[in-house]
């Protein structure tokens, strides 16, 4: 009963007419005699400020763990947080205090899209450039194993047609010496019938003319012999000197082959180191740039500057500056997370907001880029401390 009173005037004082909070006095002790407790409605609502300041303690307990939640990336936890403290709330005060977290909150998860979408991205360049670097080795791949099948088929090719050659030298040769043979048989025969001629006459001659006759036929016959044996002997040069052609030719071609499979070979790895030496390049100059932008990034947290000034029609908004040459290091657009406190302000408690596409240059309320704070402070802007909480680069 007691916790349905302080409701009661709690509501009623919300509304802040005298009238009402009459209505509601009057509504409190006659609920507070129905409750049969025996006090006053007086000493009901000396318990209404205590319950007002457990609700408001409540409340900041959940608040607080509404941005802990956040800041730890549990929002499940938050949103809990959040409603239970809203549920609480029924001041304008308190339901700003809830509004102002659940803003918070927000824009926590906003941030974590944005840093998850980021993260994405640089995966599918990443991939987008693994899959590139990949078809390029296997085009490599495949052009060097093309090559080695074609300097295969052509030394193939060269020896089917080196064994072709000797077989048409040795049916050549085996044409040469049955030639011979039958030569050498022939001119036994001949000289074998004309000594058997010779004899005859030898027998029907007188002994001179015979030795004449038989010592002409023998010179006949030996100078035969001699130009067979001769012409035997060129044919066997000639035949030597063709094997020797031949021979030197399959060198000359096994060279060549040799040659061009160094050659090739040469190749593929100077291609191959090519591209090992090009993308090893490639990646010290991503790592490099990437190191270049987040070194660029650091320094632009740390170096970034900003404060609040009081407008005219009593407006607080944000000015600041950054450097120009770091901003322009990371891409030349840049979002700037910031956190505006009051002196008796620490943590994570204050206004926060982000600066999207921040120039940098403002120094007055009209000039540049300067924003509108997205709620009043506690303080003047004067007192007003404006930090740097995070620096993006813009999608």
């Amino acid at each position: 009963m007691n916790n349905l009173l302080f409701r009661t005037k709690s509501q009623c004082c919300a509304w802040g007419l005298s009238l009402v909070f009459s209505m509601c006095f009057e509504s409190g002790q006659a609920l507070a005699q129905s409750s049969g407790s025996g006090g006053t409605i007086f000493d009901s609502m000396d318990n209404f400020d205590r319950f007002e300041q457990q609700d408001s303690e409540e409340i900041d307990k959940y608040l607080g763990s509404a941005r802990r939640c956040a800041d730890r990336e549990e929002f499940s936890c938050a949103t809990d947080a959040i409603g239970r403290a809203r549920k609480l709330a029924f001041t304008s005060q308190q339901k700003s205090r809830v509004n102002e977290s659940s803003l918070y909150v927000n824009r926590a998860w906003n941030a974590k899209l944005e840093r998850d979408a980021l993260i994405e991205e640089a995966r599918l360049r990443a991939e987008q450039r693994r899959r590139q670097q990949e078809e390029s080795d296997r085009r490599a791949r495949a052009r060097a194993a093309e090559d080695a099948r074609l300097e295969q088929e052509r030394a193939a090719q060269a020896a089917a047609n080196l064994r072709r050659q000797k077989e048409f030298l040795a049916e050549q040769q085996r044409r040469i010496d049955e030639r011979r043979e039958f030569e050498l048989r022939e001119a036994q025969r001949r000289e074998a019938q004309m000594l058997e001629e010779q004899r005859r006459r030898d027998m029907n001659s007188r002994v001179g003319l015979a030795q004449t006759d038989a010592e002409r036929q023998a010179e006949r016959l030996r100078a035969e012999r001699a130009r067979l044996e001769q012409e035997e002997q060129r044919r066997t040069e000639a035949r030597r000197a063709e094997a020797d052609r031949l021979e030197r030719q399959r060198q000359e071609q096994a060279e060549l082959d040799r040659q061009r499979r160094e050659q090739v070979e040469r190749a593929r790895r100077e291609q191959e180191d090519r591209a090992l030496r090009e993308r090893q390049e490639r990646e010290q100059r991503e790592i490099a740039q990437r190191q270049e932008r987040e070194s660029a990034m650091r320094e632009l947290r740390s170096s970034s500057r900003l404060a609040a000034r009081t407008c005219p029609g009593n407006e607080i908004r944000i000015v600041g500056s950054v450097s120009q040459s770091l901003k322009s290091k990371v891409g030349g657009c840049v979002n700037i997370s910031y956190l505006a406190q009051c002196p008796d302000q620490s943590g994570a408690s204050g206004i926060s907001g982000v600066l999207r596409n921040f120039v940098g240059v403002a120094s007055d309320c009209y000039l540049g880029d300067a924003v509108t704070l997205p709620s009043r402070p506690g303080c003047s802007a004067e007192n007003l401390r404006v930090m740097v909480t995070d620096v993006q680069t813009c999608r």
